[in-house]
């Protein structure tokens, strides 16, 4: 399955003109103006850098809102946000903890049938299972690929869904129905991705001021808090 749908950000980036939602993330009220600016501003710049690269725009326009897949029997939806909006947040951690989220996973779970949602929106990790009265409903956000996703950690993370077991170790994870649905740690030299991060993203910046400290400390979450159901792996 794939591990992340782009459409959104491929598609604000495409559009050659702001219709007035910026970065189309739909922060809920608890992030901070500064963190909505920075990425309104992140991504006029990289709308500026896609003009300049032929076809870029085109391609980017052309990916798919979602997908959905089938592995070892189960119908798997790969979403950016939620199972509602684009930009949704109701799969974000602190959400799908709420005592209130089997009402709405319920009314999701009946509404798509779908077996196992892989969302990255809220770009922290978490993986849980429900059994709700409309059926079994598990959900993967792998938080981020390409960035650390605990505290003092700096790992990248990665979704797997598959009928076979992981030639690697996963760091949490559970088998469904005989799928294997884990979160994979990605290795990768932190070193050198700062130092590019940095050679385009200088302090002043705004992915500076939204990304430096999670490159180089991790953000508030730990791996506990992801699976908190299940022993976790060491780092």
């Amino acid at each position: 399955m794939p591990l992340r749908n782009s459409w959104q950000c491929g598609n604000r980036i495409a559009r050659a003109r702001d219709i007035g939602a910026g970065c189309g993330c739909a922060y809920p009220a608890s992030v901070s103006e500064d963190v909505v600016r920075c990425s309104n501003e992140i991504l006029i710049d990289l709308r500026r850098t896609a003009e300049t690269l032929p076809g870029t725009a085109e391609r980017l326009a052309a990916l798919p809102m979602h997908l959905v897949g089938d592995v070892g029997g189960l119908r798997v939806g790969v979403v950016h946000g939620d199972a509602a909006t684009l930009a949704g947040w109701s799969f974000a951690c602190d959400s799908l903890d709420e005592p209130a989220a089997h009402v709405m996973l319920h009314a999701v779970r009946r509404a798509a049938q779908i077996d196992v949602f892989a969302s990255t929106h809220t770009c922290l990790a978490v993986l849980r299972d429900f059994h709700l009265r409309a059926g079994r409903l598990t959900i993967i956000n792998n938080g981020a690929a390409g960035m650390p996703n605990f505290s003092g950690a700096r790992i990248g993370l990665i979704s797997r869904i598959a009928t076979t077991p992981s030639p690697h170790r996963p760091l949490y994870g559970m088998i469904r129905d005989g799928v294997h649905i884990d979160a994979i740690a990605l290795a990768y030299d932190s070193e050198a991705f700062l130092g590019r991060f940095l050679a385009r993203w200088p302090k002043g910046s705004a992915a500076h001021a939204s990304y430096f400290q999670r490159i180089t400390a991790g953000p508030n979450h730990s791996l506990e808090r992801a699976m908190p159901a299940q022993a976790a792996t060491s780092l």
